[in-house]
């Protein structure tokens, strides 16, 4: 991931699922967007299950050495420097405001980013799908911003971070599926 990055879409390695209801014609606009949106959750849960940003705030309250310890031992030093812009901005050290800055500024980077990557043109999207895609994008993600700042706002008291799945259906059990597919 480039250290200039919340999000590399771009990466091989990242956003399989989005990449393929991306170029899948048959799903909607709302479909690949709730994907995104769930796979951006999903990787933020496992960067802040890996570390707590509660040293990189308790850092940011002492000298420069320590911040940028905190930093470097961080996994995602870009998350940690989002939180760190957050605590400068806000100049607070009020959990619940740091964590709302920078779920703010997350979104914001995450909404850019996508921009960014539709506007490539490597899926060859007419101008209609990219404005549907980019709506249903910016919709669907400050719908998660609630769960992202109580994930950042648990991590900066310490705690494990609490983000709440989409909820799925039900799958249908086997002999239900042999049923269906084995009528005349």
């Amino acid at each position: 991931m480039a250290e200039n990055e919340i999000l590399d879409i771009g990466s091989t390695r990242r956003y399989r699922r989005f990449k393929a209801a991306l170029t899948d014609t048959g799903l909607s606009p709302a479909d690949v967007a709730e994907t995104f949106s769930e796979e951006m959750l999903t990787r933020l849960r496992r960067q802040l299950s890996k570390n707590s940003l509660y040293t990189i705030l308790k850092a940011s309250e002492q000298d420069s050495v320590a911040l940028s310890d905190a930093i470097d031992a961080f996994s995602e030093k870009t998350l940690a420097r989002q939180v760190l812009n957050a605590c400068t901005i806000t100049k607070s050290t009020d959990v619940n405001v740091i964590a709302a800055k920078a779920g703010d500024l997350l979104i914001d980077k995450l909404i850019d980013q996508f921009q960014l990557y539709i506007a490539k043109d490597k899926y060859g999207f007419d101008a209609a799908r990219c404005a549907d895609l980019n709506r249903e994008i910016v919709a669907n993600l400050e719908g998660c911003r609630a769960q992202v700042v109580v994930a950042l706002s648990n991590s900066l008291s310490g705690g494990k971070p609490k983000i709440l799945r989409a909820s799925r259906q039900s799958r249908p059990s086997a002999n239900t599926v042999a049923s269906i597919s084995l009528r005349p």
